[in-house]
């Protein structure tokens, strides 16, 4: 029994020390065009989620003359309990639709394309968002 209680003990102090959640990794991006063109002034929306925190957030950045955005990797500090108390919170508001993860989505929209939507990275290769031509009025997920 004693050695039990130790580890109950353990347990419930790894849960409580905070430590740093990675939200979304550093990204450096070049926006270009299928021709492999930069397309400077290109807006960038970065939207991130970590749903059982409850925590949402936007960053907006524009690209420059060269078409690159750094976009600073994102952290929130919480712990183990937090999360398990944010999930039970989840699951009691939205029974089977609820979702204990981070998310990260990029919105690229320049002059003269489609918006374009990257989900968690997908589509984003060698540090490219490669726009393409499409219906103005459709977004283009993770081209």
């Amino acid at each position: 029994m004693p050695k039990f209680i130790g580890i109950l003990g353990v347990l419930i102090v790894i849960c409580v020390i905070p430590f740093d959640l990675e939200i979304a990794p550093e990204r450096r991006l070049q926006i270009v065009n299928a021709e492999g063109q930069s397309l400077g002034g290109a807006r960038v929306r970065q939207i991130l989620d970590q749903y059982s925190l409850r925590k949402s957030w936007e960053e907006d950045v524009q690209a420059n003359n060269s078409g690159e955005v750094f976009l600073a990797k994102r952290v929130i500090r919480t712990s183990v309990f937090s999360l398990i108390k944010g999930a039970i919170e989840e699951i009691r508001e939205l029974g089977i639709h609820a979702s204990f993860r981070s998310n990260e989505n990029i919105l690229v929209d320049a002059n003269g394309f489609p918006p374009h939507i990257y989900i968690n990275g997908k589509g984003l290769k060698n540090g490219k968002a490669l726009i393409r031509k499409g219906p103005l009025g459709k977004t283009i997920i993770g081209s």
